[in-house]
C-alpha cells in the first residue's frame, strides 16, 4: 500500500512534468508564430540572438535525438542588423544539419554569436567523436548555400583552430536600411 506522503510526492512530480511540458509548448507556439511570419518582410531589422533562440528551439530536438549536447552562447550587446532573416535562418539550418551529420552520437555542438565588421558572426564548433571527413564544409552544402549567401552578402568559412574542434564561421553584414 502506498502512503499519503508517497502519493503526494508522486503527484507533485507528475504536476511538475506537466507544467514543464506546458512551458515547452508555449515556447514552441510563440517561436512558430515568429517563424511563420518571417517571410512577410524579406529584408528587415532584427536581433540575431532573438532569431537564433527561435530557430535553435526547434533544432535542439534533432541534437537531443542523437544525444549531441547543444551549447548556445549568445554574445551581449550585439547590433541590430538589416538583412534577410529568413535566409539567415536557412543558412543556419543547413550548417547545423550538416554538422549533425558529421558528428557521431554523444558529441557536442556549440553555437556562438558575436560582433563582426559591420554586422554579426555565428560560429558553430564541433567537438567529440566525428565521422571521417576531409573537410567539414562539404561541396553539397556549399552549393546549396551559394545563392542565399550571395543575397545576404554573407560568408561561410571553415576555420582551423589547431585543435580537434572544427569551426564554421558565418558572417552576416548589415545592409543598411
Amino acid at each position: 500500500m502506498i502512503s499519503d506522503e508517497m502519493l503526494v510526492s508522486k503527484l507533485q512530480r507528475v504536476v511538475n512534468s506537466i507544467q514543464g511540458r506546458v512551458g515547452q509548448a508555449t515556447d514552441m507556439a510563440t517561436h512558430l508564430n515568429g517563424f511563420a511570419h518571417r517571410l512577410d518582410t524579406p529584408v528587415s531589422m532584427f536581433q540575431i540572438n532573438d532569431l537564433l533562440t527561435e530557430e535553435l528551439t526547434f533544432l535542439r530536438r534533432f541534437a537531443r535525438l542523437r544525444e549531441i549536447e547543444l551549447a548556445i552562447n549568445l554574445g551581449e550587446g550585439l547590433p541590430v542588423i538589416h538583412n534577410n532573416p529568413s535566409l539567415v535562418q536557412y543558412v543556419v539550418f543547413k550548417l547545423f544539419t550538416m554538422s549533425l551529420k558529421k558528428l557521431k552520437n554523444r558529441s557536442a555542438i556549440a553555437v556562438t554569436t558575436g560582433a563582426a565588421h559591420g554586422g554579426i558572426s555565428i560560429t558553430i564548433e564541433l567537438s567529440g567523436e566525428k565521422e571521417s571527413f576531409a573537410r567539414l564544409l562539404d561541396d553539397e552544402t556549399t552549393a546549396a548555400l551559394a545563392d542565399a549567401l550571395a543575397k545576404l552578402a554573407g560568408k561561410v568559412e571553415e576555420r582551423d583552430t589547431g585543435t580537434d574542434k572544427p569551426v564554421l564561421s558565418f558572417s552576416i553584414p548589415s545592409l543598411g536600411g
